[in-house]
């Protein structure tokens, strides 16, 4: 009977990791797609109950890779001293720097020539509540994750190449792992260790129930 009992429990386990894995990957409600994309051909992802990935934030994109070109160019023309008016595009870049320090999702992604032609995706950073709308590497599945340690250093390098302040930069070592997905999924605001700690809880849970009933 024992065995039994352990058997019913091992395939209990089995069929709760594997069904809540993809309950937190994907969760597809229906959604109301605002007015303004009733008329949009295009694909469309659901990243959030209020937000909605289109090939249109690739515009956005583009333009936050001019302003890192530009923070770039000023990081250099700053060790030769040159004066630039107040006006131009170079000091607007530097007023977005920022910004873009405190980015841990897309803006690392800069740093990689290809990302502007990389697919669109939502993406959100570890328990995070919003993600956002932005190329993402592709990958073999349409959900996946950076693990941290990768992503924190990315993040850092990212930080360090346009010049952010030693305190942005040592808060990098503290972002979490990135998640990326291509379809209509709404995270639930779980990171990957807190669902593994919730997971384990209820397989102990459950086992408990059994062995001692």
């Amino acid at each position: 009977m024992r065995y039994d009992k352990i058997f019913v429990i091992i395939f209990w386990t089995y069929l709760f990791v594997e069904n809540f894995g993809e309950e937190i990957k994907y969760y597809r409600p229906n959604l109301y797609v605002p007015n303004l994309l009733k008329n949009y051909s295009g694909p469309i992802l659901a990243c959030n109950q209020f937000q909605f990935c289109t090939e249109r934030d690739r515009n956005f994109w583009k333009a936050q890779r001019e302003i890192y070109n530009l923070i770039l160019q000023g990081k250099d023309l700053s060790t030769q001293g040159p004066f630039v008016e107040r006006q131009s595009s170079l000091v607007h870049a530097l007023e977005e720097r920022s910004r873009l320090c405190e980015d841990d999702s897309s803006a690392p992604f800069l740093l990689d020539k290809n990302s502007d032609d990389w697919p669109i995706a939502c993406i959100w950073n570890g328990g995070a509540s919003n993600g956002t709308c932005a190329p993402a590497p592709i990958m073999d599945e349409d959900f996946g994750y950076i693990e941290p340690n990768l992503w924190k250093i990315k993040v850092k390098q990212f930080r360090r190449k346009i010049g952010c302040n030693l305190q942005q930069i040592f808060a990098s070592d503290s972002v979490q792992e990135l998640y990326i997905c291509r379809q209509n999924c709404l995270h639930l605001g779980i990171d990957y260790f807190s669902s593994l700690i919730l997971s384990f809880g209820m397989v102990l849970a459950l086992t408990s129930l059994i062995l001692t009933s």
